[in-house]
């Protein structure tokens, strides 16, 4: 779901979003009369060190106990331009 403006970003046919991300999950949660989990971490991990070391954080590690609970899953990705790869 994207909720926003049309604009032309480095020649890119994009939509600006005007409202955050966050706040339309805990949007949608509260009409399903759901709770929102935010899990603030990269969905790839290539080294063994920082695995251990996001899986160690207490606000991570409770988010990840609850994924076989989950219902509804909405993941996101911040915008990647070629140039930055």
């Amino acid at each position: 779901m994207l909720i926003g403006r049309r604009t032309n970003h480095r020649g890119l046919n994009q939509m600006a979003l005007d409202i955050n991300a966050i706040d339309l999950v805990r949007r949608v949660a509260e009409r399903c009369d759901a709770e929102s989990h935010v899990l603030y971490a990269p969905a790839i991990i290539r080294d063994q060190n920082a695995r251990e070391a996001l899986l160690a954080d207490v606000n991570i590690h409770k988010t990840i106990t609850m994924f076989d609970r989950v219902n509804v899953a909405l993941s996101g990705m911040a915008l990647i331009f070629q140039d930055s790869i």
